[in-house]
């Protein structure tokens, strides 16, 4: 949970914390698809390579923990997006 509201905050003010974060940034850049999906298949890839060598009930964990954490990287970036709507709706 900490990795997904952390990762959604530092990329909500234009920043990465770099590695796949940095990666699912250009992805989202490139193919305009929302951040939660390009990182989480960056995610998704890293894992697949890695069973190679992690057991795979510990890959299974993984995908549950990065599957929580790209939700909650929209739900950070949607928070802002409500915040800044209701911010201007009243300024007017």
């Amino acid at each position: 949970m900490f990795v997904g509201l952390g990762v959604g905050l530092i990329i909500r003010q234009g920043g990465s914390s770099g590695g796949d974060d940095a990666l699912a940034l250009a992805i989202s850049h490139k193919t305009k698809w929302r951040l939660s999906k390009s990182y989480l298949l960056t995610d998704i890839t890293v894992l697949i390579l890695s069973l190679t060598y992690i057991p795979l009930s510990r890959i299974v964990f993984s995908l549950i923990t990065v599957t929580v954490s790209s939700m909650l990287i929209d739900f950070v970036q949607n928070i802002n997006i409500n915040i800044r709507e209701n911010y201007t709706l009243s300024e007017e």
